[in-house]
C-alpha cells in the first residue's frame, strides 16, 4: 500500500476535475481546498494546465460553467482569456492556449473562495524595439550584451525612441514563439557575432527585421503588439541608427 502525499500530477488532475462536481455542494469546498496547492507551489497552475491539455472536455466544462455564472464579482474564462469581472473586465490575461487560461481561471476561483483575494495576472515579458543615435564603443556594447554595468548604453536605451513589439516569454519564463521573439533573437545575433556592436539599421538589417516580424502559422496567440506596417514606418524613420531592444514585464 502506498502512503504519503499524493503526487503533483494527481493533485493537478484533481484540481482540473473539480468541474465534474459543479452541481454538487462539494464544488466550492473543493475549490477552496485547492487554493493551498496554488499558494504553496508557484508551478501548480502549470501542472493543472498540463492535465487540461490532455482533457479538452474539462476545458469545455469550465468554459460552460464560467458562462453560466449569474453573479458578480467573479473570475471568468473565455477562450484563451482569463480575468476578473465586476461590471467591467479587469486583470485580464490572454494565454497561449485554452488550457493555460482554464488553469488560471481555476486558480482565481480558488483564491477568491478561500481568501477573497482577487489575483492580478502574472507578469509577461515583452520587448520594445529601440533606436540609438550615437556610436557606442565596442567595450560598452560587450558589457550591455552580457548584462553587465553599461551606464552609457543603459541611459541611451532608457531615453530612446521605441516601439513595443510584443511578448517573448510567458509567466514561467518559457520562450513564446512569435514575431517579437524572432526580432529579439535576430538583434541578439547581429549584436554579438562576429563582434559586440550596436547593429545599425541599414537596408539589410531593416529587411531582416521586417521578415522576422511577419506572422507565421506556428506563432503563439497574442504575441504581436505592433502591426508590420507600424514596424516598417518606425524602421524607415530611424534608418541609419543603432537598433537594440528594451524589456519590461507587463500584466
Amino acid at each position: 500500500m502506498q502512503t504519503g502525499e499524493p503526487s503533483r500530477p494527481a493533485e493537478g488532475a484533481a484540481a482540473a476535475g473539480i468541474v465534474q462536481d459543479w452541481h454538487e455542494i462539494e464544488f466550492a469546498t473543493r475549490l477552496r481546498l485547492a487554493d493551498r496547492h496554488f499558494s504553496d507551489d508557484p508551478s501548480f497552475e502549470r501542472s493543472v494546465a498540463q492535465v487540461l491539455r490532455g482533457s479538452p472536455e474539462l476545458i469545455a466544462r469550465w468554459a460552460t460553467w464560467s458562462g453560466d455564472q449569474r453573479w458578480t464579482p467573479s473570475a471568468y474564462l473565455e477562450g484563451n482569456e482569463a480575468g476578473w469581472f465586476d461590471g467591467v473586465r479587469r486583470n485580464v490575461k490572454v494565454h497561449p492556449d485554452a488550457a493555460s487560461a482554464a488553469a488560471d481561471f481555476i486558480h482565481r476561483l480558488a483564491a477568491w473562495l478561500a481568501r477573497r483575494e482577487v489575483l492580478p495576472p502574472a507578469p509577461t515579458r515583452e520587448i520594445w524595439l529601440v533606436t540609438i543615435g550615437p556610436e557606442v564603443p565596442g567595450d560598452e556594447a560587450r558589457r550591455w550584451w552580457n548584462s553587465k554595468d553599461a551606464p552609457v548604453l543603459d541611459d541611451l536605451v532608457r531615453d530612446a525612441p521605441r516601439l513595443r513589439l510584443g511578448r517573448v516569454m510567458d509567466d514561467d519564463f518559457d520562450d513564446v514563439p512569435g514575431p517579437a521573439r524572432r526580432v529579439f533573437s535576430l538583434l541578439s545575433l547581429r549584436g554579438t557575432i562576429p563582434e559586440y556592436v550596436v547593429p545599425r539599421l541599414d537596408d539589410e538589417l531593416i529587411g531582416e527585421i521586417l521578415a522576422a516580424y511577419q506572422g507565421r502559422g506556428d506563432d503563439a496567440p497574442a504575441t504581436q503588439r505592433a502591426t508590420p506596417a507600424e514596424v516598417a514606418a518606425f524602421l524607415a524613420a530611424h534608418r541609419g541608427a543603432g537598433a537594440l531592444y528594451d524589456e519590461d514585464e507587463t500584466p
